[in-house]
């Protein structure tokens, strides 16, 4: 039975991570912090979340309005005049 390369390698840290991974990790880490780390992200996340509920149900009252006019328009008669 032969190995595949990835069972094959060895990962130069013990977590499995690369130096390339590690360093996605840093930048990820100091954007969070720039944001005022996870604790301000969440509830950054839970009032967008509310505020998209909130658009969702907007705009689906905007549809029922939009429906309901369009069903009360009358269609336009054209008339030529050659």
């Amino acid at each position: 039975m032969t190995r595949s390369p990835s069972e094959t390698t060895n990962s130069p840290s013990p977590n499995g991570q690369d130096s390339s991974s590690q360093g996605l990790l840093s930048r990820l880490w100091s954007w969070i912090n720039s944001y005022g780390g996870l604790s301000d992200l969440r509830k950054s996340n839970a009032e967008l979340s509310k505020q998209n509920a909130r658009l969702a149900e907007l705009e689906s009252k905007l549809d029922i309005v939009l429906q309901s006019s369009d069903s009360n328009l009358l269609p336009t008669i054209s008339t030529d005049d050659n």
